[in-house]
């Protein structure tokens, strides 16, 4: 058959749905991906146009998600995890001790998020109007962030209501009269943005990675109530 063509069939549209159509690795290749008509010709073009369709998505995410990003989101999952068996207190260490290393550590996790916002390519176009708004969020994201940790201090910030009752205090100044967790939600909006600015859409992982691991895991930790006292959600 020729170039394109269905090796099962006589049919001159793309057979993506052939299992005996594929490139030696498996997957479309780069010209086929152009076109994902099936080949009208063949059965098995039908039968087998759905597994061949999860595995071009899959590719896809592979290939177009950054090694650095998925190392960000595994690095974010351990520390995430860490920090909450420190506030659980499956961690023997005092308050001190989790407030130096949970801070150096974050610390060290935002200086590569740093990094990712320098050096990781552009994977779409926006128009300049779009990138602005997008720069907008982030710097309202940051703005929030920096402003609600103040308002916390250090020690609250970083969970000493789960280790110390006088940190066990719901403050209703700034967003925390109208929102639950407005760092938390700062985060997630200064990645939206950075995906908007940037044009990279790895940064919605990261995004959806923060609604996750910190407003429903860490948080819902924050908010149970420890061996020392009973307390509601954390601000």
């Amino acid at each position: 058959p020729a170039p394109g063509a269905c090796r099962s069939c006589d049919g001159d549209e793309l057979g993506l749905g052939c299992e005996q159509f594929s490139s030696p690795e498996g997957i479309p290749s780069r010209t086929q991906e152009l076109d994902l008509r099936h080949c009208a010709g063949c059965d098995d073009c039908g039968i087998h146009s759905g597994i061949l369709l999860v595995r071009e998505v899959k590719h896809r995410i592979m290939i177009t998600i950054s090694p650095w990003t998925w190392l960000a989101l595994v690095s974010f999952s351990f520390l995430t995890c860490l920090h909450a068996a420190s506030l659980r207190h499956l961690i023997p260490w005092s308050f001190q001790t989790h407030l130096w290393m949970m801070t150096g550590l974050w610390n060290i996790w935002n200086a590569d998020i740093i990094l990712l916002v320098i050096f990781l390519p552009a994977t779409t176009a926006f128009p300049t109007s779009l990138r602005v708004a997008g720069m907008a969020l982030v710097f309202l994201g940051l703005i929030v962030n920096i402003w609600h940790r103040h308002l916390l201090g250090r020690k609250r910030f970083m969970g000493g209501r789960c280790f110390d009752k006088q940190y066990d205090t719901r403050t209703n100044d700034g967003l925390y009269r109208y929102l639950q967790n407005p760092i938390y939600d700062s985060i997630i909006v200064t990645f939206v943005g950075l995906s908007i600015w940037r044009e990279n859409f790895d940064f919605l992982l990261l995004a959806l990675a923060a609604f996750l691991l910190l407003n429903i895991f860490i948080g819902r930790i924050e908010g149970t109530p420890h061996h020392l006292h009973s307390f509601p959600h954390s601000p």
